[in-house]
């Protein structure tokens, strides 16, 4: 992140360290306090405080808007933090006190212990197999114990009046669904195709070829069922921490794993999104197919699964292994969920989960000389044109050619870039004296 960031300096400034530090000096009952350096991620700045003969951290929000999903965001992550703290062995750094309030501080913070040792990110590319071995380990008892946490719905932990309580994920996060319905995660995927596929619909009218974009998001729809299988959420839904990558799993010199950090946005999910490989060794989709990183990754993942069955196995002698055998194959899963959820990996994520389904590479073959249609253009085309996606294509089609008339007698500052369906229909309303010669039957 840009050292100039305004957001950086804008926190700086509207923290009252003075008063923040004195409250932290008189919580742990010491005589001195000293602020030292800060850091920051894409959300939160972090600053350390040194109080007699040690170190605390306090983390302020960057860009605090005071709204109730805020508010929610911070109390669940205090209480998933103080949740493991209670149930499981997991190292996490300890919440020494928080406020959501930003009168006395100037904004809300939290203030937890300082955990020791370094990224695992900035080591890992370093080690020998052995040594990663060794933290993978790690790894996987700290995934069992996250696994054997389950509840009954998906959503975010918070402490309520009677104990802890899943509420839904749009209590925290703006972009979530309403999480409290759903029990396994084919209901939930299904759910979330359906809003993706409404917002193609409604988003951006007109927009030229969209019909093969939502065929893309239409096909996701219909493999979900292979991918996710509510028997396996029969059980109940594990704790799944919200950034569990490299750069938030803290090693000392032994390389054991001294802390994980940052709980921000963690949620209850379904087993089959809880069971996807750590990314730390996943092959990123941008990389070449000779990357040397790829023959690593296919070795930890190898030793990830001996790891994953000797462990589950020894905690529970008499099952048959559920959770190693979703790890095992959960390279669909990670492709469908990066393939949704980050829509700037989207056009390298979506050919691979395309050829993960059907086992073909998605590339134009040369015929004698010729290009050989594509298996996904032929698929789609088949769909647009003679499938159950004919009707909508072809609406979608006389949308972009109303758009166009409609941008033509109005003009591209009334008739904007970009502008969704129902934009679209107030402007046309406002504006029928001078549409009278067009056909609106589209835009209804």
């Amino acid at each position: 992140m840009d050292h100039d960031d305004p957001r950086i300096t804008t926190t700086l400034e509207t923290v009252k360290w003075d008063i923040l530090a004195d409250k932290a000096r008189r919580l742990l009952q010491v005589k001195n306090a000293t602020w030292g350096h800060h850091t920051w991620g894409a959300y939160n700045l972090v600053r350390f405080l040194h109080l007699d003969d040690t170190v605390i951290v306090a983390r302020i929000p960057l860009e605090w808007k005071g709204t109730p999903i805020a508010v929610n965001r911070m109390k669940s992550e205090v209480a998933t933090m103080e949740y493991m703290k209670e149930r499981t062995n997991i190292p996490i750094p300890h919440i020494l006190e928080y406020s959501t309030s930003t009168e006395n501080i100037g904004t809300p913070y939290i203030l937890m212990s300082k955990a020791e040792g370094v990224p695992l990110s900035s080591v890992w590319n370093d080690m020998e197999d052995e040594k990663r071995e060794s933290v993978l380990k790690q790894v996987v008892n700290i995934l069992l114990d996250l696994s054997e946490q389950r509840f009954d719905k998906m959503g975010s932990l918070f402490r309520g009046e009677t104990g802890w309580e899943i509420r839904s994920e749009s209590e925290i996060s703006e972009d979530a669904l309403d999480t409290s319905t759903f029990a396994d995660g084919l209901s939930y995927w299904i759910a979330f195709a359906n809003a993706h596929l409404k917002r193609i619909r409604d988003q951006n009218f007109g927009k030229h070829a969209k019909e093969y974009e939502y065929a893309q998001a239409w096909f996701m729809r219909s493999v979900a069922p292979q991918l996710y299988d509510p028997a396996d959420d029969i059980g109940g839904l594990p704790l799944c921490p919200g950034d569990f990558h490299s750069q938030n799993i803290l090693v000392n010199d032994d390389l054991h794993i001294t802390a994980i950090l940052d709980w921000e946005g963690s949620a209850t999910s379904s087993i089959g999104t809880f069971a996807i490989y750590p990314f730390f060794i996943v092959d990123h989709p941008m990389w070449e197919d000779d990357d040397p990183l790829c023959a690593r990754n296919v070795r930890d993942q190898a030793t990830f699964n001996r790891l994953m069955r000797a462990a589950e196995g020894k905690r529970n002698p008499n099952g048959n292994l559920p959770l190693s055998i979703a790890f095992e194959g959960c390279q669909g899963r990670y492709l469908f969920e990066q393939a949704f959820q980050f829509p700037y990996m989207y056009s390298a994520v979506y050919p691979l989960l395309f050829a993960h389904i059907y086992g073909e590479d998605d590339e134009d073959s040369d015929v004698e000389g010729e290009k050989e249609e594509t298996f996904s253009a032929k698929y789609y085309w088949a769909l647009m044109e003679h499938g159950v996606l004919q009707k909508l294509s072809r609406q979608f089609d006389q949308e972009t050619k109303l758009l166009q008339n409609v941008r033509k007698v109005l003009g591209e500052e009334i008739v904007y870039q970009g502008i969704d369906r129902a934009g679209f229909k107030e402007v046309v309303s406002k504006h029928l004296d001078r549409l009278s010669g067009l056909d609106l039957h589209d835009c209804h």
